[in-house]
């Protein structure tokens, strides 16, 4: 890693909200097309502080970039769960209690007839 890089791999670091794994590879994926591109710059004879300038203003991602990064790296339940808000997160989590307790309800209902039915058709 190049030391001179550091505030943009920090800003990556703060920007990308994933867990462990997912995050440091694609850290290490955009440092290392980073690092090329600043070589790249160096040796066509730009100054450190211009060649980290460049790669701020003309390749560091976008912050809309990155999120289309997070989102193609988070798993199926956190994408789904990111669309609903905490409002309708809770909505829905009573739709599926209740959704649930009436099932459980109309099961036990049921066994109880019929075995109200299978004892009341022995008693005659």
């Amino acid at each position: 890693m190049i030391k001179a890089l550091s505030p943009l791999y920090m800003e990556l670091n703060n920007k990308i909200n994933l867990p462990q794994p997912e995050q440091s590879r694609i850290i290490l994926e955009i440092a290392a097309d980073m690092e090329a591109y600043y070589d790249q710059l160096i040796s066509n004879g730009v100054s450190q502080e211009n060649a980290i300038t460049t790669i701020r203003e003309d390749w560091f991602p976008s912050d809309q970039a990155l999120q289309e990064l997070i989102s193609l790296h988070q798993g199926f339940y956190s994408r789904l769960a990111q669309r609903f808000s905490k409002h309708s997160l809770s909505i829905f989590e009573r739709l599926v209690i209740l959704s649930l307790l009436c099932f459980i309800s109309l099961t036990v209902y049921k066994l109880f007839n019929m075995s109200t039915l299978s004892s009341s058709s022995s008693a005659i």
